[in-house]
């Protein structure tokens, strides 16, 4: 058996950025980018959605690749309750997108907002001549991993623990139609 801390992170990937479902959030939200100032916003809805202590600053700001426009808030009024960022990860060619630090207060879940802020991210990646998009996630994130497959995300199978993992999880999730795609073994 693998030590949980050792388990590496299941990876998802959406082939293409096209044929993106609309961002639409109901009534008495908005869609916009971050704002000079919204630092704690941020590491409020980040700490509470990943249960850890996050510093917007120190993991997202002082990066060289930071843009305000590429952090994404869904707000009610004004007030930021829900994130998702459109990142890059050097893992991966300079032609796809890394969907980054996805996360809400939980108080507003059940309402699409996580969905909407990840397509916000993903129509900036676009935006920015993006061709494809990968995210990493947990296999406790259930609710967000059935958001990824609406968006249209697909498991990945880069270590020999995510065949298992993954099969358990199309299932948890009501996605038996996908469990096709999982292999036997890695190549």
């Amino acid at each position: 058996m693998i030590e949980e801390n050792k388990i590496p992170s299941l990876i998802m990937f959406r082939d293409n950025l096209e044929n993106l479902p609309e961002v639409k959030v109901p009534e008495g939200y908005k869609v916009r980018s971050f704002r000079a100032g919204e630092e704690k916003e941020w590491e409020k809805i980040i700490d509470v959605a990943f249960k850890q202590v996050s510093n917007f600053t120190k993991e997202i700001m002082s990066n060289e690749i930071f843009k305000t426009e590429r952090v994404c808030f869904v707000c009610q009024g004004d007030t930021p309750v829900s994130t998702a960022t459109a990142w890059y990860d050097l893992n991966w060619d300079i032609s796809v997108g890394y969907l980054h630090m996805v996360g809400m207060l939980p108080e507003y879940s059940g309402k699409g907002l996580g969905l909407q802020a990840s397509l916000a991210a993903l129509y900036e990646m676009k935006r920015e001549g993006k061709s494809s998009a990968v995210l990493n996630t947990d296999d406790f994130r259930i609710p967000a991993i059935i958001t990824y497959l609406r968006l249209g995300f697909m498991p990945q199978f880069t270590h020999v623990s995510h065949i298992e993992r993954w099969r358990k999880l199309l299932v948890e999730v009501g996605r038996e139609d996908l469990l096709k795609l999982v292999p036997n073994q890695i190549k």
